[in-house]
């Protein structure tokens, strides 16, 4: 399973306030002294807020005509075009977001998925390690669990079932309530032929995901397990 994170950026306006005698002179001068460029951002954030994402691309395209560089205006394009499901145009939007320094972690965590999604795993990997890389700060314990979670599949699609199994655990060390880094364990461990980790890795979902529709299914898989281990002792 994958995610995307929603989150359209928004900035505080900029006003270029002169120190004067009258308080309606400040005034008259912070409405001149209003930077443009971020107004037409706010107004495009607002549309695009509102869910009309068609006119707030086309907004977006008008501010980056006036600076492409508008990192912030790349990356809330890349969101639009994940709404209007053109998931090309969100992955090109997002990578001008990188080439001007976005410092918004969330653009690398969607380019990373949206490679996922599209089976390009080792894209996706570089990207979700980049984003590690700059920044630790995982006190925002839903994005992070979601990155080390998709940093894991990819790795899985790929046969890296050791590097999934260390994304997986970092999972639980930052989510400890978390049920899914343990089915996933379970998973890779049956590829690796590693019966004890199986068994030892459902046993801690079935722990975690108390009263989950799933769980009777997981103890027989369990059983069988049991069952089948308990032969090859006695073939041994």
């Amino acid at each position: 399973m994958y995610w995307i994170r929603f989150c359209a950026i928004t900035l505080a306006a900029i006003l270029l306030v002169a120190n004067g005698p009258a308080i309606a002179q400040e005034e008259a001068m912070q409405e001149e002294l209003v930077d443009p460029l971020q107004m037409a951002y706010e107004e495009a954030v607002a549309i695009h807020d509102d869910g009309d994402w068609e006119l707030a691309v086309k907004r977006y395209k008008e501010i980056l005509k006036q600076d492409k560089t508008h990192a912030a205006t790349h990356a809330n394009m890349g969101l639009a075009y994940i709404s209007l499901d053109k998931r090309d145009d969100a992955i090109n939007a997002y990578k001008k977001a990188i080439e001007y320094n976005t410092e918004d972690g969330d653009v690398l965590y969607n380019l990373g998925t949206l490679y996922y999604e599209k089976g390009k795993h080792d894209d996706a990997i570089k990207t979700f390690e980049a984003m590690l890389m700059q920044s630790s700060d995982e006190e925002d314990v839903d994005l992070y669990t979601k990155l080390y979670l998709n940093l894991g599949n990819a790795h899985f699609k790929k046969k890296h079932y050791d590097q999934a199994i260390e994304a997986y655990q970092e999972v639980t060390r930052i989510d400890s309530v978390n049920a899914e880094p343990y089915f996933n364990m379970a998973i890779v461990y049956a590829k690796q032929k590693d019966a004890d980790g199986v068994i030892a890795s459902l046993l801690m979902y079935i722990d975690k995901a108390a009263g989950a529709e799933d769980t009777d299914q997981i103890q027989m898989w369990l059983a069988q397990l049991g069952a089948a281990s308990e032969t090859t002792d006695e073939d041994n």
